[in-house]
């Protein structure tokens, strides 16, 4: 190495380039990974959000979709207030919904993403296992949302109107982080390397 900092010896130059490709192919990798289990979560996510851009867009939409539900339920509200309130209780107890179910799915997510790794010990593939569980859960979003919001609206108290505040205190925030490896502890191979190696 010279006074400048400038490495002239040939060896060291492709070593250090070396470990720098090997570097950048490990980062892609877990680039690769990532989107990989992400991309299950984005197909879902855009269609709740398009169920929730329909339920913000028309409020005959949130009523169509409760009357589904519990159309009873909007024939005795229909009764007591006035339609107009009706219906923008419906969106907001439809958009509450919605995102109660999201956040739900995504700490679901989340949960099954922390243990993932662990399905490589039973020679399963973690990201298929992964997909299954997510895509399992994901129906009952898509099914019950409906009735979440029936039931929202049916704890409503009508005295004054209806009254929906108390949904401020439950409609989450939703957001999600996750690790990149789905095989912390190595393969097969690895880990009897591992164990040899302690002995």
């Amino acid at each position: 190495m010279t006074a400048d900092g400038v490495v002239r010896d040939r060896r060291l130059a492709d070593l250090s380039g070396h470990a720098q490709r090997i570097d950048e192919g490990q980062q892609q990798s877990l680039r690769r990974l990532s989107t990989r289990y992400a991309n299950l979560l984005s197909a879902q996510r855009r269609a709740v959000l398009e169920q929730r851009d329909r339920a913000l867009a028309s409020e005959a939409f949130a009523v169509e979709v409760l009357r589904t539900a519990d159309g009873d339920l909007l024939d005795d509200l229909g009764r007591e207030i006035d339609a107009g309130h009706l219906a923008a209780a419906c969106r907001l107890a439809l958009l509450a919904a919605i995102d109660l179910r999201w956040s739900e799915h995504l700490a679901f997510a989340g949960e099954i993403r922390e243990g993932i790794h662990l399905r490589a010990l039973a020679k399963e593939d973690p990201l298929t296992e992964f997909e299954r569980q997510v895509a399992t859960a994901f129906e009952s979003v898509v099914a019950e949302t409906a009735d979440d919001a029936a039931r929202l609206l049916a704890g409503a108290s009508t005295a004054d109107g209806l009254d929906l505040t108390f949904l401020g205190d439950r409609v989450p925030s939703a957001t999600w982080a996750y690790t990149v490896t789905d095989n912390e502890l190595g393969g097969e191979l690895d880990r009897m390397a591992k164990a040899l190696g302690r002995r």
